[in-house]
Parts: C-alpha cells; sequence; structure tokens
C-alpha cells in the first residue's frame, strides 16, 4: 500500500496497461508464434552444426553421439508435446 501512494497517477495507469498488455491473448499467441520459429530455426541450425563439426572431423565420436542424443531427445519431447495437444483437442 505504501508503494501505491509513491506512485504517481500516471505511472499507476501504465503499470494496470503493462499489466493488461501481459495477459492479452495477442500477445501471448505471437509470442507463442514466435517461439515456434525460433525452435524450427534452432534445430535446422543445430542439424547443420553437428553434421559440418562430425563431417570436418572438428568434434570426437564421444561428443558427436552427445549432441545427437540431446537432439533426438528434444526432438522426442516435440513429438510428444505435438501428440498430447492433437490429443486433447
Amino acid at each position: 500500500m505504501k508503494q501505491e501512494k509513491l506512485l504517481s497517477q500516471n505511472e499507476i495507469n501504465e503499470f494496470k496497461q503493462l499489466g493488461i498488455e501481459q495477459k492479452d491473448e495477442r500477445n501471448i499467441a505471437l509470442g507463442n508464434t514466435a517461439k515456434a520459429r525460433a525452435y524450427e530455426l534452432m534445430i535446422c541450425l543445430f542439424t547443420i552444426a553437428i553434421v559440418l563439426l562430425a563431417f570436418f572431423n572438428v568434434i570426437n565420436l564421444s561428443a558427436f553421439f552427445i549432441l545427437l542424443g540431446v537432439f533426438v531427445i528434444c526432438q522426442a519431447y516435440f513429438i510428444f508435446r505435438l501428440w498430447k495437444y492433437h490429443k486433447e483437442m
């Protein structure tokens, strides 16, 4: 309560507007879309990086399989979540 008294009316309105914008479904959907696009790009770049590092013999065999394992786990989790969301809808 003391903090509200220290803020001006303009600051209080800005704070309320920020709270509304964070809960806005359109902003949430835009954020989720941006995350999905970033995930797609990351998967492509990660795949290319693993293949190039292995092809040019930059990494040893154990590091290659660790990175490959992480990639497969991420893809399996993605497929599992996609299947679960389709099942719910």
